[in-house]
């Protein structure tokens, strides 16, 4: 009887076993010990570059990129073909640089996918819950958005190696040779799609959904497209066949424009164009000013998003 006692007194007693760990999600871990590194700047340079690194690695072994890089090799292959075919018939008078239209036509492209892609770069993060686990750390917002702006500005320079390095030496234009004055000019024309990214940045920073946040930035474009279209087409009117009233949004419209030639990111891919028209160089006051608007979407998309949240 005692000894039945004693054993029900220490089952009695037995701790109860602990629960198992709930499984932790593969994609909402917090990368390369992210957890363990300090909060100040110095942590944060170590932490943005770990980001980066473990984005690009998966971007640059994706299928999505070489398609991109295929198809900017493309457009190249099957214009440079139509000049051969020109210079064979035909007296063609060749610019400095003959592709540089092609040049113009592809740098638009790589910077609205790009702009696409950071659209739905953070709202895609938001909306599977994995900003919540990389903020429960020593992450930053403003780290963890120039992580992702970063990704892009260096998956945009490798596509645009990839593409020099098929029209030196792919040679698109048949025994014609573009020189290196042609792809510097690529190159230095290459910041005036930044604004182009930055926006998209902007709107995936405010923005829970991905469908949400790609719509918005298509939305966003097209509205600042119709402005500049509806201003040009004003532009061409005659006064004398104009309403008042269509002289008074004439008015209104060109005086938003001179604001709008800074701070519209379709304004500096218009210049894209322009100068590839003209035969000309980007001045470097406009790729600088690219570059300020960009940094200004950067910061702003910061503020957004510290706002906005990880809901």
């Amino acid at each position: 009887m005692v000894l039945a006692e004693t054993t029900v007194a220490l089952r009695v007693a037995r701790p109860p076993a602990p629960e198992p760990a709930p499984e932790r999600d593969a994609e909402a871990e917090v990368p390369g010990g992210v957890d363990r590194l300090p909060r100040n700047r110095f942590g944060q340079a170590r932490i943005l570059r770990v980001l980066v690194a473990r984005e690009l690695r998966r971007k640059l072994s994706s299928v999505w990129f070489y398609l991109v890089a295929s198809g900017a090799c493309l457009i190249a292959a099957m214009v440079g073909s139509g000049f051969v075919r020109g210079f064979a018939t035909e007296s063609v008078l060749v610019s400095r640089n003959p592709l540089a239209v092609v040049d113009a036509f592809v740098l638009a492209f790589l910077g609205a996918v790009l702009g696409l892609r950071l659209a739905a770069a953070m709202s895609w993060e938001r909306e599977h819950g994995t900003l919540e686990v990389l903020l429960s750390g020593p992450v930053r917002w403003t780290t963890l958005v120039l992580s992702k702006f970063a990704v892009e500005l260096v998956v945009l320079a490798v596509l645009l190696l990839l593409y020099s390095a098929y029209v030196a030496i792919g040679r698109p234009l048949g025994t014609a040779v573009v020189d290196a004055g042609g792809l510097a000019g690529l190159w230095l024309t290459a910041p005036l799609v930044l604004p182009l990214m930055g926006l998209g940045l902007l709107v995936s920073a405010g923005l829970g959904g991905v469908r949400l946040a790609v719509t918005a930035y298509i939305l966003a474009l097209g509205f600042l497209g119709a402005i500049e279209a509806a201003t040009a087409w004003l532009n061409l009117q005659s006064p004398e066949t104009m309403a008042l009233s269509a002289l008074y949004i004439r008015s209104a419209l060109n005086a938003a424009g001179e604001w709008l030639f800074w701070l519209s990111p379709l304004a500096y891919l218009g210049d894209l164009f322009r100068v590839a028209a003209a035969d000309m160089a980007v001045g470097p006051e406009r790729s600088l000013a690219a570059a300020g608007l960009a940094s200004g979407l950067i910061a702003l998309s910061v503020l957004v998003a510290a706002r906005r949240g990880v809901s």
